[in-house]
């Protein structure tokens, strides 16, 4: 309807035949009073009613002046097209009725509508603007369609309210049909207002069941409202009184009676099957109301029914004007783990658009899809893209209105997941679906809960077409021609995103050659051997470095096959998998290996590696190893089968398998003594220190062995003291050795000490830990100790302030075990390495790793971890306040003054939030979301007090950081135990209050069960 404006004169009515009546007050009473004088004179008349449709939108395009311009316009032309005798007047603001005394004829009153709207649609040029618009008509004819005034306006009027519901642009004739049908419709209404305040008088709910398309088993139902009373015998169906509902406003009430119906039986339904799920309609209008998805919430929390339990239908309910605030609204109900659905898609609003702006979990198909399906080869197909298009987005589909046994094959044939209709059952009451579907059957599974932040049902997905699975590959597979450049011939979106070039750019920059992106280094190479390959075969298999669209390189492995055609010249396919972390580490670990093998192989020590078999494979021998026996590694390989055993005297091996047997386990150390034979002949004896690995990623262990003492003929056994092997291999490694004497409390340590850690050593093993922090010595102490009992501790980091001016570094430590005198232990020998600036980078990786690092609060999955932490060591009298905190209209914050100002606000915020507050954890979740866990009271009263103490705090600090930003926040605060016990329950009841706040206004703080 056309608004009234309070300056807007009222329009005269327009007479052919006297002036007199252009002073008759409009609109209504103008058109009443001229009824009454016809009536009086007993002469028949007619009345034509001629309304603009969608005359709203004229007005919001131009403005209500221009509107005003377009009646006039209006009436100026069904003024000239009337004959001279008729007279036209206002009718119900949009609308004029043309009175024509010498008409009694309703083909005729037609035929001057149809006339008008041919004249509208043509279009209308007022003040340069050029406007067409289609009108819709009513027509009465005196005293068929009424006798008196009153009765003839009310008449018009329904007339007129049928052409527009028909569709606009058309004109309806008043009946008796119409008349009865518009007073059935009045007692309707009247009825069901006064059936709703006497609690829902004549209201019941109905359950049909819903199966899985392939078992047949029941998957679960969907409750449908009905109504009946004793003014309507012959019933009155939902597609009646449901529109009304919704028109009149009380479909919310009537949700809220049937949700309540509804979780009833859900919550006793599903104890008997843990897996059924309860389909509840929900009209557009319902989801208007911003806090009726509160409603939801807490009507299952009442219930006591699971919301995955439950899917919410999304009904063809008119025309969805805003499908981003839906979308918003039913992304809020999937995070709090309800099912989304949209209901008879075909029909109505249902159309693509929604797929991409509301996230669903199911579609369910109109039964008109189903009428022709058993033959219909176009409907078939119809139904199958439908079902395909679903499964590709992850959704399941159920198909309404099957009744045969012949339609259930084809549906089912055709893919979908869920089956509705007649075939199974009807709409049943409570009792007799319960009964009939329930009682006796085998429980389901449950669906289990997703431990994750955002909320998702896992859903059958459809294969993907061959070209489709390969476009969408992490790998990259690509064709090219067989010449010189190996030129481009096709290639996959998995090698552009891996290249980081589009197509176009393909194209153009590198010329479509797959050699243009070949590291030039690698160039020759890749060359000279995919041409060797392909000399041999058909087959390639290569490893090089490609080089990015932004200067970077990546290691690549390519497998590579010639296809012959029968027609054209050969080809190759080529898959290309990303192998550049592996290679880099391979590299890295080769190059580290590299690098020991060069210290041992330089270090003045005999030094030996085996392996821990049979045969004690030799995995390492040093140089000075090889130079005390005599052979080369060679010699060692194929002289003696690689086997330590067959370098020893055989004599000794068994006394030497005892001592190991005995005394080898791994990261002790151990001491052996055996003879070799060197390659001159001579017996040599072999004194070792030994010490068994830890298995490494193989499960493997090694004996890594060095040589204290060899004697024997002309044996050059000075070069090889323990002593002066020690202090060499600490000055090459960095590692300070020492003597710890258990009766004196005496430490000695190697000459490397003060080079290492920058001061002299201190004496005594007391003034020694004197020098580290308290909590470090009773950690040093606790592996001392270990090593006296004979145990080998595990390695240990600890701090150290050689010059005792707590400037500390850290340092490790490792100790072994103790030398002892008739079973007492006389000696610890102990190695400390200086790690200080491993650790320190180490330690800022990690920070890094679990910061978010613009805010210097903790990021996402570190909050989460600790806060499940705390919650999971928490005692029976503990209580914590789970907050989730956001900046109101961040986005006008970084459009108004920029990004930097909106980053120094994010900082702002969480130094706030940090504030004073030891025992909170603080953490940034996503771009101005942050989340806080801290120990509270018992009382919800506190708790809220704190919440808007915080949100002042932060208003005030950022206040004095930028006096031209007023920041604002809003607060959901959830409750531990009260509100949940694990960080995905507090999340989700914390967000929900955060909605809640946000729709009261924002700036301010709600608790979740408010």
């Amino acid at each position: 309807m056309r608004e009234t404006r309070p300056d807007a004169q009222p329009r005269q009515g327009v007479s052919h035949t006297d002036d007199a009546h252009a002073g008759l007050a409009s609109g209504e009473g103008a058109l009443r009073s001229r009824f009454g004088e016809y009536v009086r004179t007993g002469t028949p008349f007619g009345v034509l009613a001629v309304g603009v449709d969608n005359f709203d939108r004229i007005n919001n395009l131009y403005s209500y002046a221009f509107g005003d311009l377009v009646l006039d316009k209006l009436a100026d032309l069904v003024s000239d097209l009337l004959p001279e005798d008729a007279e036209t007047l206002p009718f119900d603001g949009d609308c004029y009725g043309a009175i024509i005394p010498s008409v009694a004829d309703a083909d005729a009153l037609r035929a001057l509508f149809a006339r008008v709207l041919a004249e509208t649609i043509a279009g209308f040029t007022i003040e340069g603007a050029v406007v067409a618009f289609k009108v819709s008509g009513g027509v009465c004819v005196y005293p068929d369609n009424g006798l008196t005034p009153d009765e003839l306006y009310r008449n018009l009027h329904i007339a007129l309210i049928d052409a527009k519901r028909r569709g606009r642009g058309r004109c309806t004739v008043c009946t008796p049909e119409l008349c009865e049908a518009s007073h059935k419709t009045l007692l309707l209404m009247e009825t069901l207002q006064a059936c709703i305040a006497h609690g829902f008088e004549g209201f019941s709910a109905r359950y049909q069941p819903i199966v899985d398309a392939q078992t047949e088993e029941l998957h679960g139902c969907e409750v449908l409202m009905r109504w009946s009373d004793e003014l309507f015998p012959e019933g009155v169906t939902p597609f009646e009184f449901i529109p009304y509902l919704e028109e009149s406003g009380l479909i919310g009430m009537a949700t809220s009676w049937l949700m309540d119906e509804a979780f009833e039986k859900a919550a006793r339904w599903t104890a008997k099957d843990p897996a059924f799920v309860m389909n509840i309609n929900l009209s557009k209008y319902v989801l208007d109301d911003p806090s009726f998805k509160f409603r939801i919430v807490e009507a299952a929390k009442s219930h006591r029914v699971e919301p995955r339990n439950i899917m919410l239908e999304l009904t063809e309910s008119g025309m969805i004007t805003d499908a981003a605030d839906l979308g918003g609204t039913f992304d809020f109900l999937r995070s709090q783990g309800f099912g989304v659905a949209f209901d008879d898609f075909g029909t109505g609003y249902a159309s693509l658009n929604l797929f991409r702006v509301i996230a669903a979990d199911e579609l369910k198909v109109d039964r008109s899809f189903l009428e022709r399906i058993t033959y219909d080869v176009n409907d078939q197909r119809i139904v199958s893209s439908i079902i395909d298009l679903c499964h590709r987005m992850n959704l399941s589909v159920c198909v309404e209105g099957v009744e045969t046994e012949e339609v259930l094959g084809v549906v089912r044939a055709l893919g979908a997941d869920y089956i509705q209709g007649y075939l199974y059952d009807r709409p049943l009451d409570a009792a007799a679906f319960e009964e009939k579907h329930l009682d006796g059957r085998k429980q389901g599974k449950a669906a289990s809960d997703v431990a994750s932040l955002v909320y998702a049902r896992a859903q059958p997905v459809q294969p993907l077409s061959p070209s489709e699975l390969i476009d969408r590959a992490h790998a990259g597979v690509f064709q090219v021609a067989m010449d010189e450049n190996f030129t481009f011939i096709t290639c996959n979106e998995g090698y552009r995103r891996m290249l980081g070039y589009t197509a176009p750019e393909i194209a153009t920059k590198l010329g479509n050659r797959a050699l243009a992106i070949v590291h030039p280094d690698d160039m020759a190479s890749v060359n000279e051997e995919i041409r060797r390959q392909l000399g041999q075969g058909d087959t390639v298999l290569i490893e090089f470095r490609i080089v990015r669209a932004d200067g970077s390189f990546l290691w690549i492995t390519g497998t590579g096959n010639v296809v012959r055609p029968k027609i054209g010249t050969p080809y190759l396919v080529v898959v290309i998998m990303d192998t550049d972390r592996f290679k880099r580490k391979s590299l890295r670990v080769a190059k580290e290996l590299a690098m020991i093998r060069g210290i041992l192989d330089d270090a003045p020590a005999a030094i030996k590696c085996l392996a821990d078999d049979d045969r004690f494979t030799v995995k390492y021998l040093s140089p000075e190893f090889l130079a005390v026996i005599g052979y080369t590694r060679e010699e060692v390989r194929d002289r003696f089968d690689n086997s330590y055993l067959n370098l020893m005297h055989p004599d000794d091996i068994p006394t030497a398998l005892a001592a190991v047997k005995k005394a080898a386990k791994p990261g002790r150390e151990f001491g052996l003594c055996y003879r070799l034979r060197a390659s001159d002949g001579r017996l040599l004896w072999i004194e070792t220190k030994t010490k068994l690995s830890e298995p490494d990623e193989n499960g493997e262990c090694y004996f890594v062995s060095v040589v204290t003492t060899v004697e024997g003929p002309n044996a050059q056994s000075g070069g090889l003291l323990l002593e002066n092997r020690y202090q060499t291999a600490s000055k090459s490694w960095g590692d300070v050795l020492f003597n710890l004497y258990v009766d004196t409390g005496i430490v000695e340590f190697t000459d490397n000490y003060e080079n290492e850690l920058g001061a002299p050593p201190r004496r005594t093993l007391a003034e020694q830990l004197a020098l580290s922090p308290e909590a470090d010595r009773v950690v040093i102490e606790n592996s001392i100790e270990q090593a006296k009992r004979g145990e080998v501790p595990s390695p240990i980091e600890m701090r150290i302030a050689p010059k005792g001016d707590g400037e500390y570094l850290w340092c490790s430590l490792s100790v072994n075990c103790a030398e002892t005198s008739e079973g007492e232990p006389t000696t610890v020998f102990g190695r400390i390495k200086n790690i200080d600036a491993e650790k320190r980078e180490r330690d800022e990786l990690v920070h890094e790793s679990r910061t978010d690092l613009l805010c210097n609060v903790y990021n996402k999955i570190t909050v989460e971890s600790m806060a499940q932490t705390t919650l999971d060591h928490a005692g029976p009298d503990d209580h914590f306040a789970f907050s989730i905190i956001d900046i109101d209209n961040f986005k006008d914050i970084n459009d108004r003054a920029g990004h930097l100002v909106g980053d120094r606000m994010l900082v702002s915020v969480a130094g706030a939030l940090q504030e004073q507050d030891i025992d909170k954890l603080v953490g940034r979740i996503g771009g101005d979301e942050f989340v806080t866990v801290e120990p509270c009271g018992a009382s919800s009263a506190d708790v809220l007090t704190h919440g808007e103490d915080v949100i002042e705090r932060i208003a005030r600090l950022c206040r004095e950081e930028d006096p031209s930003v007023d920041l604002h926040t809003s607060m959901g605060i959830a409750r531990f135990p009260e509100d949940g016990r694990s960080f995905y329950d507090l999340y989700k009841h914390a967000d929900a209050a955060l909605y809640l706040a946000k729709e009261r206004g924002k700036n301010q703080v709600c608790l979740y069960r408010e």
